[in-house]
């Protein structure tokens, strides 16, 4: 066998290979499910108000309302406020709590759960009164 024709089956078997690789990505790509699917988040979480009228040592509660968006139950875990700096008062005087606990959510319902913050009483007077924003995360489990 000369070079020519050993070069032309090597370029085919190659090409043949590259071909099937590439069938066999868009084959996974037509069949639903075969790739991960980005799913949409199962909780969301808003704030009901703002965090308003806090002086060094006070602590108030915030009510956060956390619904579920699927079509099975959820069991909520946990809901975590993280504290926004406020205009010249730095996020870091604003301590925000993590509640926890085990209630379920049925489908397309939501469920108000109160989370505790306080403004530290090493906070400086600028801290006073200001209106602080959570940045808010919600925890479960879907249920079967």
């Amino acid at each position: 066998m000369t070079t020519a024709p050993r070069r032309r089956r090597v370029v085919a078997i190659v090409c043949a290979v590259l071909l099937g690789t590439g069938l066999l990505q868009l084959t996974a790509l037509a069949v639903p499910g075969s790739w991960d699917k980005q799913r949409r988040p199962v909780l969301s979480v808003t704030q009901k108000g703002k965090v308003t009228g806090l002086y060094p040592g006070r602590t108030a509660t915030v009510p956060v309302v956390v619904r579920n968006t699927s079509r099975k139950s959820v069991r909520l875990r946990s809901v975590t406020a993280r504290p926004k700096a406020a205009g010249t008062c730095p996020a870091s005087m604003l301590r925000a709590g993590t509640v926890r606990t085990k209630k379920v959510l049925r489908p397309r319902r939501s469920v108000t759960v109160r989370v505790p913050v306080q403004l530290l009483r090493a906070a400086p007077n600028a801290c006073q009164g200001r209106t602080f924003r959570l940045a808010l995360k919600a925890t479960g489990k879907q249920l079967r």
